[in-house]
C-alpha cells in the first residue's frame, strides 16, 4: 500500500488546506491541446518530476549546513556576498560538464540561488536561475522563485513557488511551464533522519513549441515524499481542448488520481486515470 505518514492528522490537514486554498488561486481557462491521454499523463509526470527534484533539493540543502560548507565535488557549492551584509547572498551549484549526485541524479551547468533572508523567515524569498544546466538529460532554463510563508496554522512550513520554465528535450521540443504553486512541508524539519514529505497544491500552464498546451490543475492536495518518483496520494486535474476544424471543437478534462495501487510498495507507480466522464483506467506510469 502506498504510505502516508500520521493518515488521520494528514487528512484533516489535507480537507483544511483544500478550503483554505480554493480561495486564493483563480483556476485558468480551459486552452489548447491535442495528445493522446496515456502519452499525455506519463509526459506531465515526467516533466513534473524534473521540476519537483529541482525544488526538494535547494529547499532541503537550505536546512543542511553542507550547503553553506560544502566538500562536494558534484556539486562545487560556492557562496558570495555582494556587500558587508549577510544578505542578500549569492549561491552557486556547479555541475561542471556533467556528474552525478549523491542523490543518483545526473547534472551539469550551474543552478544560482539569490537569497533575501533566512530560509524559512516569512517574506523572504529565493530566485532560482539556470546557466546552461541539464538535469537527467532535459536543458532547463527560466527562472522561478521561491516564497516562504513562514509558518501555517497548523505549525508547518509553507513556500509558494511561482515561475517560468523552459525544458528543452532530447527530441527538440521545448516545453514552457508556467508555476503556481504551494508546498507545505509536513515532515523531515530538523530531523535529518525522517524523509521530507510535502503536500502540494495550485496549477500549472503548459505550452509547447510543438502547438500543444494544456493546463494542470491540483483538484485535492498532491502527497510527495522525498525519492519517491510518484505521489502518494492526490487527485491532478489536466484541462485541454482538441480543434479538429472551424466548427468540430471538443473539451476534455482528464483526472489522474495517485492514491490508487496495486502492490505493496510504499512508492508504486500506479494510478487511476479517467477522461470527462469515463470510465476510469489504471495506468502504470513506470512503462
Amino acid at each position: 500500500m502506498k504510505k502516508i505518514t500520521r493518515l488521520l492528522s494528514i487528512s484533516a490537514l489535507i480537507i483544511g488546506m483544500m478550503s483554505q486554498y480554493s480561495c486564493n488561486v483563480t483556476e485558468p481557462e480551459i486552452i489548447q491541446a491535442d495528445v493522446a491521454t496515456i502519452e499525455l499523463i506519463k509526459t506531465e509526470q515526467k516533466e513534473a518530476l524534473i521540476i519537483e527534484e529541482i525544488l526538494d533539493e535547494i529547499l532541503i540543502d537550505f536546512e543542511e549546513i553542507d550547503f553553506l560548507k560544502s566538500t562536494s565535488t558534484c556539486p562545487v557549492i560556492t557562496k558570495e556576498r555582494p556587500g558587508d551584509s549577510r544578505y542578500p547572498l549569492i549561491i552557486t551549484k556547479d555541475f561542471g560538464e556533467g556528474c552525478v549526485t549523491d542523490r543518483g541524479t545526473e547534472k551539469s551547468g550551474k543552478i544560482i540561488i539569490v537569497v533575501d533572508g533566512p530560509w524559512l523567515a516569512e517574506g523572504t524569498k529565493r530566485v532560482i536561475s539556470f546557466e546552461n544546466y541539464t538535469h537527467r538529460g532535459i536543458a532547463i532554463s527560466g527562472e522561478q522563485v521561491i516564497f516562504s510563508r513562514g509558518m501555517n496554522e497548523d505549525g508547518f512550513y509553507v513556500h509558494v513557488i511561482k515561475g517560468n520554465i523552459l525544458l528543452e528535450r532530447p527530441d527538440g521540443v521545448v516545453v514552457k511551464r508556467e508555476i503556481h504553486k504551494r508546498r507545505t512541508r509536513i515532515a523531515g524539519v530538523g530531523d535529518a533522519e525522517i524523509l521530507n514529505e510535502w503536500l502540494i497544491e495550485g496549477y500549472v500552464e503548459v505550452s509547447k513549441s510543438n502547438g500543444k498546451k494544456y493546463v494542470m490543475n491540483v483538484k485535492e492536495p498532491l502527497h510527495r515524499i522525498q525519492g519517491c518518483r510518484w505521489y502518494q496520494s492526490g487527485i491532478k486535474v489536466i484541462h485541454y481542448i482538441v480543434e479538429q476544424s472551424e466548427d468540430r471543437r471538443y473539451e476534455y478534462t482528464v483526472s489522474i488520481d495517485y492514491s490508487y495501487t496495486e502492490s505493496d510498495d510504499a512508492c508504486d507507480s500506479f494510478v487511476l486515470k479517467w477522461k470527462n466522464d469515463n470510465e476510469a483506467e489504471v495506468v502504470d506510469l513506470s512503462e
